[in-house]
């Protein structure tokens, strides 16, 4: 029982394989292989502890450039941000548009119904309605306007941040 406990144990042990690194310069371009790629080939040593190649540290210079693209990946990121929101505003502005005109069309509707044969109780009982009917289209397109504008101001502060 005891060499069954000992033989799983050694199986869940991770051994570390030795596996050289070649270094090689192909068609002038430096790589690395785990295979020899030439007579050139360089085998790289590398310590006990460390089992990766690392990044070289970067000079001043590369580190002025990266920071220089970072600043302009930024920039271009604000740009198309702005731009987008330029679109939402125009659409918005659009729906707005639209609304002020179905506002003014449903208006126009209620005020062309035909008034024959109506006497005067009626015809100002049918006034009235009518001017009820206008004022709720008049309500909910000013309710839908200014939530449009609601929207519209959060995007142009948004593009101001």
């Amino acid at each position: 029982m005891a060499k069954v406990i000992i033989l799983l144990l050694m199986s869940f042990i991770s051994f570390t394989a030795h596996s050289a690194i070649y270094k090689c310069v192909v068609n002038g371009v430096e790589t690395y292989s785990q295979d020899p790629c030439g007579n050139k080939a360089e085998e790289v040593i590398l310590p006990k502890d460390q089992n990766v190649i690392s990044r070289p540290v970067p000079t001043d210079s590369e580190t002025v450039i990266d920071e220089e693209m970072t600043e302009k990946k930024a920039q271009v990121s604000q740009y198309v941000h702005n731009q987008r929101i330029a679109r939402e505003i125009e659409k918005l502005e659009g729906e707005r548009e639209r609304v002020f005109k179905k506002r003014d069309q449903q208006i126009e509707a209620l005020k062309a119904t035909p008034k024959r044969g109506i006497d005067d109780l009626a015809r100002a009982t049918w006034e009235q309605s009518l001017a009820q009917e206008m004022t709720a289209v008049t309500q909910a397109a000013e309710s839908r306007i200014t939530s449009i504008d609601r929207q519209i101001a959060h995007l142009r502060k948004e593009v101001l941040k």
